[in-house]
């Protein structure tokens, strides 16, 4: 934090704090040392979609926005992650959504489609998704043969 401090301060270009910030106690000191002017984060570093929204709180009390970071992850963890996006109020542009970029899914719905360069807010019950049961034994078979 201290680094990202240090360049903040001697840098006309906005500073993100991302893969430094793992939870809420990370936003608040990021935000007390004037680390960062926009914070990313993802419920995979968070530890869940909860978590993930206390460090977004953070993060809104003190006027900084949140980008929604992404891995190689499933419809199921793009789902939720759409969900605690949407109830966040410092969501920022530039969110990150990785699943199309998998050879193949695990749910059978919804499409994850963008619509003019974002996700929507998905519809239906839980998060949103259905499992794809096929595809789901067909990974369970291609892990097991690699064993």
């Amino acid at each position: 934090m201290q680094a990202l401090r240090q360049i903040r301060e001697n840098s006309p270009v906005a500073i993100a704090a991302d893969q430094s910030v793992f939870d809420a106690a990370d936003v608040y000191n990021a935000v007390r040392m004037g680390a960062a002017d926009l914070i990313v984060l993802g419920l995979h570093e968070t530890g869940g979609v909860v978590p993930f929204i206390e460090a977004a709180a953070v993060a809104a009390a003190a006027g900084i926005n949140i980008c929604l970071h992404g891995v190689h992850e499933t419809g199921i963890t793009t789902c939720a992650s759409n969900h605690a996006a949407a109830v966040i109020t410092n969501l920022d542009d530039g969110n990150q959504y990785m699943n199309h970029l998998l050879a193949s899914d695990i749910i059978s719905s919804p499409q994850l489609s963008l619509v003019d360069g974002r996700l929507p807010v998905l519809a239906g019950p839980g998060f949103g998704f259905e499992i794809d049961t096929d595809a789901v034994a067909k990974a369970a078979e291609e892990y097991q043969a690699s064993l």
